[in-house]
């Protein structure tokens, strides 16, 4: 239940552009991985990560919608998982 809370919190501040509650549900060493297919972008620590999810000012309103979590615990701290998700980006003129 608390990893479907921390999805939720997740969508949420991004989407309401809460960039330091977002930047808080992550540990200092985070890496976000981004494939755009024919290239990868990494973002390798917090900071790194908040500045290049939020550094596009171009996109204005964001919508995320989180389907069907599939998680499995490793251990009392670290769990993996699938969580499918669609996005509406509305961009500026």
């Amino acid at each position: 239940m608390e990893l479907q809370r921390l999805k939720g919190l997740y969508f949420y501040h991004f989407d309401h552009r809460n960039t330091e509650a977002w930047g808080k549900l992550f540990h200092d060493d985070a890496k976000l991985i981004v494939d755009q297919g024919d290239k990868t972008l990494i973002a390798d620590g917090n900071a790194t990560l908040v500045h290049y999810a939020f550094n596009h000012p171009d996109i204005i309103r964001t919508v995320h919608h989180g389907h069907t979590p599939l998680y499995a615990f490793q251990s009392e701290h670290d769990a993996t998982g699938i969580w499918a998700m669609a996005d509406i980006v509305q961009y500026g003129v």
